[in-house]
Formats: C-alpha cells, structure tokens, sequence
C-alpha cells in the first residue's frame, strides 16, 4: 500500500495530467470577460495603470495582475493557460489539506483531493484564463489557515486576513466569506475568549488594509460611487427588476448610455425600489428562482467557454472550437448530481465531525447563496467556490460509507 504521501502525488499527478490534456486537447482561448482579464494584465505591464488608455474599476485587479506577472515569462495563450491549469491543480492539495484538518482522517482527505482532481467542470474549466482559479486557491487557503494548530491565533488570523483580502481584490464575493472566517475563528479555535476577540479585530483590520489601497485608488480616480468595483450595481439590478432576471445587456433599460459610476449608483437605488414594490410571495419567488439556477443545473458553462473561439465583432455569434464526442463530455457534467447527492446525506453525520467542519463548509455554502441567490443574480458559474465544499461533503460521506462496509465485512467474516 503506497503511503499517504506517495497517494496524493499520485492524485495531484492524476489532476494535473487531466487538466494539461484538456488544455492541449480543447485548444482553449481566452474570450469575453477571460480576453479582457489578459488584455488589463497586458496593460499593467505595458503602462503600468490598471486600465488603458482609460482607468477602469469594472473589474477587480488581483487576477490581472497575476496574469501580468506571467506575462513576464510569455504572453502565449498556451502559457497562459498552462498558469491556470497549475492554480487549478493547487486547489486540489489544498482541498486534501483542508479536509485533513477539519476531519483528522487522510482517507477522507484522500478521497476530498481525488474528487477534486477528476470532477469535469474543474477540469474542463482549468486552462480558461478565469479568475475563480486564483480566487478558490486564495479562498480555501485562507480557511485552512483558520482551521490549523500550528500557529497562534492571533498570527494566523493575520495571514487568513491577507488571503481573503487577496481574494476580495480577485472576485469581489471574497466579502461574502469574510465574516465566516471571522466566525470560524471566534466559535471554534481553542484559544481563551479575549484571544479569539483580539484575533477577530485583528483580522477585520488586516482586510481593511488590503482593501484600502484599491478602494483610495477608486475614490480618487473615480469619486465615491466606485467603491471595490463598479459591476456591483449593475449585478444588483439584473437581480431586481421587473423585466428580466439574470445576466443582460443594459441596453434598453434605465442604464442605457450611463457611465460605469453612474450604473452603479442607479442600479442599487433602482434594484431597492423594485424590491419595495413587490410583495413578499414575488420576492421569494426571485429568491428560488436564483436558488434553482445556482444549485439545481449542471455547469455547462465550463465545457463551453473552453471551447468558445474569439469572434471578429460583438454581435457576431459565437463559434465552437469542434473536438470529438462533444456530447460524451458534455454527458460527463451530470457527476454534479451524483456530487451534490452525497452532499446532502453528510448532514446525517453532524454530530460525528467537529463543529468546525460543519461551520465552514455549510457556511461557505450558505455565504455562496446568499451573495447570488438573495442579494446579487446568479448561475451554475457562481457556484464554483461551493461547489469545492460539495466535493468534501462528498467524500465524508463515501469515507462513512465505506468505513460502514468495512466493518460489516469484518463482522461477516468473524461470524464465520
């Protein structure tokens, strides 16, 4: 039997294997949002603002700049997504890392990393310059951080504040997890009370000073409607408005012909005053509609966008990089069915694990609804971070199942 160590470099060797054949296999090419995710990282390195020739905040510079400083290196495609490809197999140790320390059991963890490595949508969505790649890995670092002994309260506090900082300038959603880190650490750490008060101040505070640089930089540039991001104001309206849900075009709504600041201020205003006149059995409606989509439909999205090939104009539609047995590996996206079903049963071992397992993986779940599902809109893209907790959940439940079958055997074979 080879050893634990030996097991997960078999697994990450196994992920890695997949993903750098998808890579090659799909051709993948950076389009839409991920073009110009590569377009602001070229900038940066060419002229130095983020944005050019014009300075932007409709999205965050974390993933830019991590694609600036690959460009150092290359500035080929194939590189590109031979990065991502490597952030996306990282979340596969820290997966394995995570699950170990929140259940103490290598099997689990085992099982956690493997199901991470061979899931469909991490791996057709590996080699797309996307920012959840560099996001999920940041994220999930910051709560293995919080969730380890190795360190006192108060340092890896700190360090879980800079990584959920890091994460925040990545995708902006970083915010919907930080008050569950702070939880985590409050509720579950063994250090005396005022420690994990001090460590809680202390954590808030180094996310501020992450933040701040980016949100000055905003305020200066742009005036105080900018905040972290001025898409937050846009995604608020298509979630509340009496026309259409979900991602759209503004074109032909209140925001048509609006600046970026502008968009943003009248998006919220126009989004609150939508959810005033509608009645609670409206709201609740919206609210299980975004439920549906986030949760209950398989992430085609990742199939899609790494094999979608630039396009000479915008309204020009969108083409199809052909590959063989299309339909096999779109057929291979209903796992998530299988996942989430497992998912489900792990809340039948709640009293088994410690608390802290089920406060951060149901609370990463919960943060995940209710940023895209209650306040902003939402897709099966959006679940991508939950979607990571799902695959633990998961493999707890295979870990029981099997430990159940082992000793139903044992027993078996001592009766006889």
């Amino acid at each position: 039997m080879p050893s634990n160590r030996t097991q997960i470099a078999l697994i990450l060797l196994l992920g890695f294997a997949l993903r750098i054949f998808w890579l090659i296999f799909a051709d993948t090419q950076p389009v839409s949002q991920f073009e110009s995710f590569r377009s602001l990282g070229e900038g940066i390195i060419e002229y130095g603002p983020f944005g050019y020739p014009e300075p932007t905040a409709f999205r965050f510079p974390g993933y830019p700049a991590f694609l600036g400083v690959m460009m150092l290196v290359s500035e080929s495609t194939t590189w590109l997504g031979f990065t991502s490809v490597v952030l996306s197999t990282s979340l596969i140790y820290v997966v394995f890392r995570l699950t170990l320390a929140l259940t103490g059991t290598h099997t689990a963890s085992l099982i956690a990393a493997l199901i991470t490595a061979v899931a469909p949508t991490f791996v057709y969505f590996a080699p797309v310059l996307a920012s959840e790649h560099l996001f999920t890995l940041l994220l999930f670092t910051s709560f293995l951080t919080a969730a380890g002994t190795s360190s006192g309260v108060l340092r890896k506090s700190i360090l879980a504040g800079v990584l959920i900082g890091l994460a925040t300038l990545t995708r902006g959603s970083g915010l919907f997890y930080a008050p569950l880190l702070a939880a985590v650490i409050l509720f579950t750490d063994e250090a005396p009370v005022r420690r994990r008060l001090v460590a809680v101040i202390a954590l808030t505070a180094v996310v501020i000073a992450v933040l701040s640089p980016w949100y000055l930089r905003n305020y200066s540039v742009f005036g105080p409607g900018a905040g972290l991001s001025t898409t937050g104001g846009i995604n608020f309206y298509c979630a509340h408005n009496p026309d259409e849900y979900g991602c759209q075009t503004i074109i032909g709504t209140p925001l048509e012909g609006l600046s970026d600041i502008e968009a943003q201020e009248n998006g919220y205003r126009l989004g609150l005053e939508y959810l005033q006149e509608i009645s609670v059995a409206e709201a609740l409606a919206t609210v299980a509609e975004g439920t549906r989509r986030l949760y209950l439909k398989p992430a085609k999205y990742s199939l899609k966008w790494s094999l979608r090939l630039p396009r000479e104009h915008r309204e020009a539609p969108w083409t199809e990089n052909r590959i063989p047995a299309r339909g096999f590996f779109d057929s291979l996206l209903f796992y998530y069915y299988l996942v989430i079903a497992f998912a489900f049963c792990s809340l039948l071992l709640l009293r088994k694990y410690a608390m802290k397992a089920w406060i951060m993986l149901y609370g990463v779940i919960l943060m995940n609804w209710a940023g895209y599902a209650l306040i902003f809109y939402s897709k099966p893209r959006y679940r991508y971070t939950a979607e990571v907790t799902f695959m633990v959940l998961a493999a707890i439940v295979i870990f029981e199942i099997s430990l159940h079958m082992r000793r139903h055997l044992a027993d078996r074979r001592a009766a006889t």
